[in-house]
């Protein structure tokens, strides 16, 4: 009896009709597998851009954030420039004539009390303050504490940076929190809680990292590609910070005279666009390590733009071309006007 069977040639032609049936099959799902792998990366690419935007955002509209009584009260902006385009602060700063499109540092008063120096800060760096005023009732030294940051401003527009090392009832012992402190400062001269963040672009490691106060850079966002700060303001000259008569500044000589400062091309009553080399060809203003162009004074807006490349957790940027291949670059373009950079201008 002969024995059932496929034949060599039937057995091939059944193989390659499974593949060409396996093959079509997986043509149609391979899209569905890739759009499923490149949803998460996408909603990834998103956050982070929200995250991005939202710390900007809310840390720009606080700068030049300043005292709501006494002496120095409004803004701060009327007194010094809220917004540099470098990185201030104790561990890697720029220096004081440096100017980058990738770095900002923003400068507002922290929330709490300020007064006034009852003595002058000398070299010892010992830092007395008058009682009263908004400081909180029946804490000492205004209630600031070992470790906090603050500004010392002087009327002419003069401001150090200083951190408390220790305190007692009314006076404290500070120290410079960049450099080295610029000058002595007489009684009378505003004390007030501050509060400086600094954004920095590392292309080495494609984040966007921020520094707050004292601490140590952190990385705020990964997968960046680009950052971009642009700047906008008026086209006229500052007029702000005016000093006492007798007294000179970058915007004015001792018998308060104006210094020459351009008008901008552009809409006379509009903003324009404030190009970086502006800001580094002087005057100078302010003293020591916190010197900055007199320009910067001009800053009512501040635009950022941001490029973020798709991540695969776990893996390195774009390593996963499947996973990635419908996941475009996230682009950001936004930009904040702070209300107190514009006040009483």
């Amino acid at each position: 009896m002969r024995e059932a069977g496929f034949s060599l040639t039937e057995a091939l032609v059944g193989v390659l009709l499974f593949l060409v049936i396996t093959g079509a099959v997986f043509a149609l799902v391979l899209p569905d597998i890739q759009l499923s792998q490149a949803g998460p990366v996408a909603v990834d690419l998103q956050q982070r851009a929200r995250v991005a935007s939202a710390a900007l955002d809310a840390d720009l509209r606080r700068a030049g954030a300043g005292l709501t009584s006494g002496a120095f009260a409004g803004s701060l902006a009327r007194h010094f420039a809220a917004v540099v385009p470098r990185r201030l602060g104790p561990g890697s700063p720029d220096g004081p004539y440096d100017v980058r499109p990738d770095a900002l540092s923003i400068i507002a008063a922290a929330d709490g009390g300020h007064t006034v120096l009852a003595d002058p800060l000398l070299a010892d760096g010992v830092l007395s303050v008058a009682p009263g005023g908004a400081c909180p009732q029946g804490r000492p030294f205004c209630g600031f504490g070992t470790g906090d940051l603050l500004m010392v401003l002087a009327a002419d527009g003069i401001v150090d940076l200083v951190t408390v090392e220790s305190l007692a009832a009314s006076t404290g012992l500070v120290s410079p929190w960049q450099g080295a402190r610029s000058r002595v400062y007489d009684a009378g001269s505003a004390v007030v809680g501050a509060d400086v963040r600094t954004y920095v672009f590392d292309q080495a490691r494609r984040q966007l990292r921020q520094t707050v106060q004292r601490s140590s850079s952190l990385a705020l966002v990964d997968g960046v590609a680009e950052v971009r700060f642009t700047y906008f303001g008026d086209p006229r000259p500052p007029t702000e910070p005016r000093p006492p008569t007798g007294v000179a500044n970058c915007l004015y000589d001792e018998a308060g005279a104006a210094v020459p400062l351009p008008v901008l091309p552009g809409d006379p009553v509009g903003l324009v666009e404030l190009p970086l080399s502006l800001f580094g060809d002087g005057p100078w203003c302010g003293s020591g390590d916190f010197q900055y162009d007199a320009d910067l004074l001009r800053v009512r807006r501040v635009a950022v733009r941001l490029r973020l490349e798709a991540l695969v957790p776990g893996r390195q940027l774009r390593q996963s071309p499947h996973a990635l291949s419908g996941v475009a670059d996230f682009g950001l373009s936004t930009g904040v006007a702070p209300s107190n950079l514009g006040a009483g201008r």
